[in-house]
């Protein structure tokens, strides 16, 4: 044997466990509620603070072993302000993030916990009932984010239901940090495999 071959030997030795778990695949389509936990955003010298509200949260996970996708969606989050009379607008948030669903628990009467983690990018998209906002706040900013959270899921056979609760967090350059919290349930489905 080659000694450039070794290596790739080991590696693939190594990945052979795994390969039946990557042959699953879960699909599992989420719904819950979404939170705006970042700091308010101050309006210039105006004195008016603007925050973003709760709102439905829907999402996707796509698992093939440990390695999850998610996308999470956020849509009509109020926006409303400090000094300001009625809403100013609504908000959107759509997120992608790659990671791993980490279980290292075993599976107990079908429960099993699991951790996450991962990064992706988030976007958000605003739109004012004021035209005037128009020239002085954006209609969108996309940011690069850490997700982290932890759920559980009960299989039997090849259905399951899932609840988590994930965190994305975009660290900025003042050392603040915008938080945005999902907590989804979801009906999960295994395809392929046993």
């Amino acid at each position: 044997m080659r000694p450039r071959a070794i290596p790739l030997a080991l590696a693939l030795a190594t990945l052979a466990p795994a390969a039946p778990a990557l042959a699953q695949l879960h699909i599992t389509p989420t719904a819950g509620a979404y939170h705006p936990g970042e700091a308010p955003m101050d309006l210039g010298d105006s004195g008016v603070r603007l925050f973003r509200g709760r709102a439905l949260g829907l999402g996707m996970n796509i698992e093939a072993g440990i390695l999850r996708g998610t996308i999470a969606y956020a849509s009509g989050a109020t926006i409303t302000g400090d000094g300001a009379e009625g809403d100013l607008g609504e908000g959107t948030l759509l997120a992608m993030t790659a990671g791993v669903a980490l279980r290292p628990l075993p599976r107990l009467l079908g429960l099993q916990p699991y951790a996450l983690l991962g990064g992706g990018v988030k976007r958000f998209g605003y739109s004012w009932n004021d035209s005037r906002f128009n020239d002085v706040l954006p209609s969108n900013e996309r940011e690069f984010v850490f997700q982290y959270g932890a759920g559980a899921d009960l299989m039997l056979g090849g259905l399951g239901l899932i609840a988590e609760v994930y965190d994305m967090v975009a660290p900025e350059l003042d050392d603040s940090r915008r938080h945005d919290t999902f907590l989804q349930l979801g009906l999960r489905f295994r395809l392929g495999g046993n």
